[in-house]
């Protein structure tokens, strides 16, 4: 509209012991629920975290604007455009002041519902994602397998798990069943095993399914879950 926004933005002190942080996931932007997300994400943000963790579907790529029709098909342009839409209609993108957010995706905003690594178009929306949430290496943070990512803050670890990239189908009985996949588990267990730091594992999906029966590690990937 031709309008110059002036936004405020500063960094955070990492050894902070008294960091506070807000997590968050599901923004939808359909024409729907569009005026929730006005109220929510300014009281969120009264409480003035230090950082914002989205840890997953920060937008529904598969579901249409307009019609709510679900498991719509999205080509690598309809997920540039979906989260370009969301930059634009979710106040946690237009504040004032901007929150530093670490993100990482679950099967909506990886572009498909229950999405695994047969997803035709995971690398090429892999890419996108990393591009709208442009977090580079840098000293303390550390990219992992696929989407994850892992960072040191307060004298505490915090692990990002990519639970889309190398995830076989739902609810089959092969011994190889995976839920991250062999190299991201590594990739955690070496984490856990040089650090005594007490550390927060975020998912985009539920890990335990005690209290329900769906959308789970445990549910999906059973024989993985146990091992």
């Amino acid at each position: 509209d031709g309008t110059i926004r002036v936004f405020d933005f500063s960094s955070i002190n990492l050894n902070d012991r008294d960091l506070k942080f807000a997590v968050a996931s599901c923004m939808t932007v359909d024409d729907k629920n569009l005026a929730i997300g006005q109220t929510i994400w300014p009281e969120l943000l009264s409480h003035k975290p230090d950082m914002v963790f989205l840890i997953g579907d920060s937008v529904y790529t598969d579901i249409d604007r307009k019609t709510l029709q679900v498991d719509v098909l999205v080509t690598p342009e309809d997920l540039w455009k979906r989260h370009a839409e969301a930059r634009f209609l979710l106040p946690i993108y237009r504040q004032k002041k901007l929150t530093p957010i670490i993100a990482v995706w679950d099967d909506h905003d990886y572009g498909q519902n229950n999405g695994d690594k047969s997803y035709r178009f995971k690398n090429e929306s892999a890419q996108i994602f990393n591009d709208f949430f442009a977090q580079d290496r840098t000293k303390g943070f550390v990219r992992g397998p696929g989407v994850s990512s892992f960072f040191k803050a307060a004298k505490q670890n915090f692990v990002f798990l990519d639970d889309r990239s190398f995830r076989t189908e739902n609810n089959n009985d092969d011994e190889k069943q995976t839920h991250w996949g062999a190299k991201q588990e590594n990739w955690l267990l070496k984490i856990l095993n040089i650090s005594r730091r007490p550390t927060w594992i975020f998912n985009g999906d539920q890990i335990w399914a005690d209290y329900h029966d769906f959308e789970s590690y445990k549910i999906n990937h059973p024989k993985s879950f146990e091992k």
